[in-house]
């Protein structure tokens, strides 16, 4: 595993693969100009603490799949965060240019962890929205 990667450095194989990246060093969220220069290092186990890089798809209302990024600590009660979606062929943050033309869509986020908040429901054995994302996502990465 390589901890000098950074976002610039994902794969649309890193995103299909669905693994959960964590911020090597979150103060460069802050210190860096551009998100897609910050540091990340693949993990399988985080804190709620953590500041974690989900992989992600947006399916527009025409089915077209784009792959995406979620930048949020595991535990921030707000749902989304910072993201970054592919542009000319290179990551970019998203929302920094606006666009009154973006289609409308949903994302689908590859493997929500159990210890975000985030994707609680009122009822997480009845309505389990984890789980939704991880089934959508895998259905829908496969168009990358």
């Amino acid at each position: 595993m390589n901890s000098n990667m950074c976002i610039n450095d994902l794969t649309i194989e890193d995103i299909k693969s669905g693994k959960n990246w964590i911020i090597t060093d979150s103060n460069e969220l802050v210190e860096f100009d551009n998100l897609e220069d910050v540091h990340i290092s693949q993990n399988d186990t985080f804190s709620e603490v953590d500041t974690i890089l989900y992989p992600a798809v947006f399916v527009t209302e025409n089915e077209e799949v784009s792959p995406l990024v979620l930048i949020r600590q595991v535990n921030d009660l707000d749902y989304g965060g910072d993201y970054c979606e592919i542009h000319n062929g290179k990551w970019r943050q998203l929302g920094l240019e606006p666009n009154p033309n973006a289609p409308s869509g949903t994302e689908y986020i590859a493997n929500p962890l159990s210890i975000d908040s985030s994707f609680d429901t009122m009822d997480n054995e009845k309505d389990d929205l984890r789980l939704y994302h991880r089934e959508e996502f895998k259905k829908w990465s496969t168009k990358l």
